[in-house]
């Protein structure tokens, strides 16, 4: 494998299954490798960035759909992938414009990521709609855990078609439309959908090895975080986000000693709501 690495080898080959754009796939997360056709083509991808393109025509074309459909897989220069910065895993790339999405010369924008969504409702409808399915498969979820109750295994995988599913239709709309802005603001949905994901995985894990009763009241309000956070992003409520990250910083202050994974919940729902006011590529 090349020395130099551009994209999280795993994350690469998820994005490019995924988009369910490619035949013949086959992909090492251990090479960072991937192999496939597209059309009249044959393709292989590294880890390193290169794309090598034999036979078929406007291999420009095919180049830049192939770029996008890696993109959330891109490494920023804070060692996050794109996607992780956009789930607010990266510190500095929640106050700034990740370097991953908007470039080395990206600029911050004034402006409410929440809002540029909002203005692509109609494109994202089908998208959201889905996001809205998976946030309340998770407070189905929570629900049950609060009230002691046992969650059969199908809830895990009806939660990854679900996730494979929004993911898809997100590339989707990063493929289809001109702008590069535009397109960016495809990965930022997509840590929305990760984090809600990853909220639903922590839900499960806390099934496995069960919860305390002293945990309860914690979890309760990691839950509330989480859609009140998700709740003000959709409906751009600017206040309603405000008071989501105030209720996470006294529920941190409060929980240190509950289980990690009802901490790690709330910190999405925190992050969900800190995108509302985010900085996007200019």
């Amino acid at each position: 494998m090349d020395k130099i690495i551009k994209y999280n080898p795993e994350q690469l080959c998820y994005w490019l299954e995924a988009s369910g754009l490619f035949e013949n796939l086959k992909c090492s997360k251990n090479l960072g490798v991937a192999r496939f056709n597209y059309k009249d083509s044959e393709v292989l991808v590294s880890a390193s960035g290169r794309i090598s393109i034999r036979g078929g025509k406007q291999t420009g074309n095919l180049t830049e759909l192939i770029s996008k459909c890696v993109w959330p897989a891109k490494y920023c220069i804070c060692n996050f992938t794109a996607l992780d910065c956009a789930r607010g895993l990266c510190g500095y790339c929640r106050d700034h414009v990740c370097n991953a999405i908007g470039g080395e010369n990206s600029e911050n924008k004034e402006s409410d990521l929440g809002r540029d969504i909002l203005k692509k409702s109609g494109e994202l409808k089908s998208t959201f709609n889905k996001i809205e399915m998976l946030v309340e498969q998770f407070k189905r979820l929570a629900d049950a855990m609060c009230d002691e109750l046992h969650i059969e295994g199908a809830e895990s995988k009806k939660g990854d078609e679900q996730f494979d599913e929004i993911n898809k239709e997100i590339l989707m709309y990063m493929t289809s439309v001109k702008r590069k802005e535009d397109a960016a603001l495809g990965i930022y949905v997509a840590g929305i959908v990760a984090n809600i994901k990853d909220s639903i995985d922590k839900i499960l894990n806390l099934n496995k090895i069960g919860v305390d009763k002293t945990d309860i009241g914690a979890l309760i309000e990691a839950r509330n975080i989480v859609m009140s956070g998700f709740n003000s992003l959709v409906t751009v409520n600017v206040v309603g986000a405000f008071n989501a990250i105030n209720s996470y910083n006294g529920f941190f202050s409060q929980n240190k000693n509950v289980k990690k994974e009802i901490l790690e919940i709330g910190k999405n729902g925190l992050e969900i709501a800190k995108l509302v006011n985010r900085p996007i590529p200019k």
